[in-house]
């Protein structure tokens, strides 16, 4: 590979990495003059379908992304028949790398890494992809410490009904950074991902990973069965509080792991606040239990003995006893006299959707009921402070001074960065990442000789510019150069699939109609355009097929040889008949050629007249008199 330059524009230098799927290069982006990463299908998978999904799968999962902390997908191709992937190219090293070098890491260094490998989990996971192969060799670090997010190789849908890690018998994803319901074939989701980074957080920590195993399958079951050693009993001097962290991240069920990623980025900038309270719920709570040296048992006083005889009631609780009865059965009366002057009444709530908020709590005051603001969005639909919508909605009957919930526009998003850059890359993979974005797609072709076909040529608003979400991007999609004009070629006197073979290897288009006429059934009678026409591809050509006339034809073959002048001569050949007269062959043709002909022909006798260039070169009698 090293040399080669893919799809005309991508010239690979040196190899700088590679899996048990794919070989990673570096390569230079001729157009846009910068480094680009390339990866590369090896070659012995080129014929197993379920290697080409799973590279497919990379780059459609990665390409729907866009996130500082993921590897972007700039393009897809093909070079002699090996898939390859256009990513961006990362300057810097691994995660096990740094882990094989430095380990283990500052609790403050783990924490910053694990954050980041957070918010580009959470993006993926809130557009529906579940990466399934966290690992610290699928971490990239920058020289400026950026973490990158890569290899979404054998990612899936959220969507999906069931993921099963198991194929073939071999476990896909690594043993030691496995989830429990990846190692059992089950369902996978975004716990699947926050428990893998949990693992890598412990690696960071300690140098070590929870388990080991002389086989994969050993590993995975010890995912399955074994609890971890704490984090504590390998580093003396870990937080407390991460090592809970750490442990909630690797909980054996999913339900008890941090409910997403952004739970987990809570809980860790608790940590770094010094504020004890970690999560949310404190029966959720993890709790680290590491051995002591036994129980302590509370044994009674030696020598002590129980009192004799039962309680004694003094006086004093009688009459205190008396006294509650007569209270309550006072409170009770008095309650019951005043239930009606206690009934609260109801009212209809009043519809506040569409009015500006301080509008809609004066409305809402008025009809004896209280508004409260409880989320803020971002709206295309409503200006900023404008109510989008009510809880109780508008018309239901509630009690008088009950609350109205009310979510308030925070005026249009608009997106970071601007309009997304899709230009050079293929439509499909760019109406992915626009759509992911929020904005809506409007796809354009025209024909270009610069940008190859299916590639965006140009986009409006050009990337960069401010743009909101849920406003429509106009992609601009090469159809390729513009296919020039030729001569209509002659298809009459052939059989109909014969001259639809001839119109699709011209590029055109055909629809056929039948009618009887006097050639053979099933032959082309007449078409429009006629020979010599001036035709593009993607025209439509007209097509009358013969239903026969009910009598069999005879049949003849005949050989031609055209003459030695001029290099190149306009040939008919013409068959006369009972039928009358039907042209069966016309189109330009090389001198001194031999053409073979298959001729039908009615009644006792026919005359077939060949000319060339208008001049009578051959004519050959049909049946007669012998």
């Amino acid at each position: 590979m090293i040399g080669k330059i893919l799809g005309k524009r991508y010239e690979v230098q040196k190899r700088i990495g590679g899996g048990g799927m794919a070989i990673v290069y570096k390569a230079w982006d001729i157009f846009l003059q910068r480094p680009v990463a390339v990866k590369v299908l090896r070659a012995e998978y080129v014929e197993d379908s379920e290697f080409l999904k799973r590279f497919e799968r990379e780059a459609q999962a990665a390409a729907s992304l866009s996130h500082p902390n993921i590897v972007a997908i700039y393009d897809i191709g093909e070079e002699e028949g090996l898939p390859y992937i256009i990513m961006e190219y990362v300057d810097g090293q691994t995660l096990k790398d740094k882990i094989n070098d430095e380990a283990p890491l500052s609790d403050d260094e783990a924490v910053e890494i694990t954050l980041q490998i957070l918010e580009a989990l959470g993006h993926a996971h809130q557009h529906g992809v579940i990466h399934r192969d966290i690992k610290p060799q699928n971490i990239l670090l920058t020289k400026s410490g950026r973490v990158k997010v890569a290899d979404f190789g054998i990612a899936r849908a959220i969507t999906s009904a069931s993921t099963t890690i198991v194929h073939s018998e071999v476990i896909v994803g690594s043993a030691h950074y496995l989830s429990p319901e990846q190692a059992r074939g089950g369902y996978t989701g975004e716990g699947s991902d926050i428990y893998s980074t949990g693992v890598v957080l412990y690696e960071m920590l300690t140098g070590e990973v929870p388990f080991v195993g002389d086989t994969p399958v050993t590993i995975a079951l010890k995912h399955l069965q074994q609890e971890a050693v704490p984090v504590g009993e390998l580093r003396e001097d870990i937080s407390p509080g991460l090592e809970r962290i750490v442990a909630k991240a690797m909980e054996k069920e999913q339900g008890l792991r941090f409910a997403s990623t952004e739970d987990m980025i809570k809980s860790l900038h608790s940590w770094y606040r010094g504020n004890g309270d970690f999560f949310d719920n404190d029966h959720q709570r993890t709790q680290v239990i590491r051995k002591t040296g036994g129980e302590r048992r509370q044994m009674s006083k030696r020598g002590e003995k129980p009192r004799k005889g039962g309680p004694r009631v003094s006086w004093q609780v009688v009459i205190g006893l008396f006294l509650l009865v007569a209270l309550l059965t006072t409170v009770g009366y008095v309650g019951y006299s005043l239930m009606d002057w206690l009934t609260v009444p109801d009212v209809n709530v009043p519809s506040v959707e569409g009015m500006a908020s301080e509008e809609a709590f004066s409305e809402l005051r008025k009809a004896g009921l209280e508004g409260r603001v409880t989320s803020n969005r971002y709206s295309n639909e409503y200006p900023t402070g404008h109510v989008i919508s009510q809880e109780p909605r508008a018309g239901l009957s509630v009690k008088h001074g009950s609350v109205v919930n009310l979510v308030v526009s925070r005026g249009p998003e608009w997106l970071e960065g601007g309009s997304p850059d899709v230009e050079t890359k293929d439509y499909r993979i760019a109406t992915t990442i626009l759509s992911n974005a929020g904005l809506e797609v409007d796809v354009q072709r025209e024909f270009s000789d610069r940008v190859a076909k299916d590639l965006v040529i140009r986009q409006n608003p050009t990337p960069g510019s401010p743009i909101q979400r849920g406003q429509t991007v106009t992609m601009v999609v090469s159809d390729g150069p513009e296919p020039l004009p030729f001569s209509m070629p002659s298809v009459a006197g052939l059989h109909v699939d014969e001259a639809a073979r001839i119109l699709r290897d011209q590029g055109l288009n055909y629809r056929i109609t039948n009618k009887e006429t006097a050639y053979p059934t099933g032959y082309v009678s007449r078409q429009n355009p006629d020979y010599g026409q001036t035709v593009k591809p993607g025209d439509l050509v007209d097509l009358e097929v013969s239903t026969g006339i009910g009598i069999t034809p005879n049949v003849d073959y005949i050989q031609v040889t055209i003459p030695s002048s001029p290099a190149v001569q306009s040939i008919k050949v013409t068959v006369y008949d009972e039928q009358g007269a039907r042209r069966v062959f016309q189109d330009r043709v090389a001198a001194g050629a031999t053409l073979n002909f298959t001729i039908h022909w009615y009644g006792q006798a026919a005359r077939i007249v060949v000319a060339a260039d208008g001049r009578s070169i051959e004519v050959i009698d049909l049946g007669g008199e012998e």
